[in-house]
């Protein structure tokens, strides 16, 4: 589903960037200075306003696909706030500029999930929200269309992580905290615990000490609620010696 919805933004993408590039009819109108209609050799049309040959003010572009585009141009490109639909029915309503969604702007995908928030190039590129359908959310910093910086994903079944992220995966400093209280402080590597830190049990528990591969893996010291302790070597989450 989430691979989805990053084809979906690519694809909207390749169309903005193709409607320039084809030979225009005009079909009704003034095609130069005014309001008129003109279709393009690969099946688009655009309906709007025109100046000096080129789309320029408020216009309908419409794919042959069927994707459109409805807001400002500017020198034949899209241009200000305007609101596109892809074929496979994702909306984006937010800002553009040179053919690309660049600025604010809220994209929502046919299946319900949502992205509000910044855009570079096309691509998802500062802070902003991403809510899945499922009730999941992520609420924080993006590069290039990634989760990657400081971020907040909420799971659906209560869970809640804080911390740093490097392409959608954790990666460094970060808290996660269960619905039922667990709570794991410390680095993450390559989405898993790993490095030193520190797991704190619901039930009073507490291991301090080294991960990897998101399981207790070296020194590290286990106390336990009644107050019994396992200090020394640890692999894959079982105390050694």
């Amino acid at each position: 589903m989430k691979n989805k919805t990053t084809i979906s933004s690519l694809l909207i993408a390749f169309l903005f960037f193709s409607f320039s590039a084809h030979a225009q009819k005009c079909i009704s109108g003034d095609c130069k200075n005014g309001q008129g209609s003109a279709k393009y050799s690969d099946g688009g049309k655009y309906e709007g306003e025109w100046k000096n040959n080129m789309k320029e003010g408020q216009g309908t572009y419409t794919w042959a696909d069927g994707a459109v585009y409805v807001g400002p141009f500017v020198h034949d490109s899209l241009n200000g706030h305007g609101i596109s639909t892809s074929s496979t029915d994702t909306k984006y309503d937010g800002q553009f500029s040179a053919n690309m969604k660049n600025g604010q702007g809220t994209e929502t995908f046919s299946n319900g999930d949502t992205y509000v928030g910044e855009w570079k190039n096309n691509l998802k590129n500062g802070m902003g929200t991403f809510t899945w359908i499922s009730g999941e959310s992520y609420v924080g910093e993006w590069v290039d269309g990634k989760k990657t910086g400081h971020g907040t994903f909420n799971y659906s079944n209560g869970g809640i992580y804080v911390g740093e992220w490097k392409d959608n995966k954790k990666e460094g400093q970060g808290t996660q905290t269960a619905k039922n209280g667990d709570n794991y402080t410390a680095e993450y590597k390559d989405g898993k615990k790993g490095g030193q830190g520190t797991f704190t049990y619901a039930n009073g528990d507490k291991y301090v000490g080294e991960y990897k591969d998101g399981k207790r893996n070296g020194q590290g010291t286990f106390t336990a609620a009644n107050g019994e302790i396992k200090k020394g070597e640890w692999k894959d989450d079982e105390f050694v010696k």
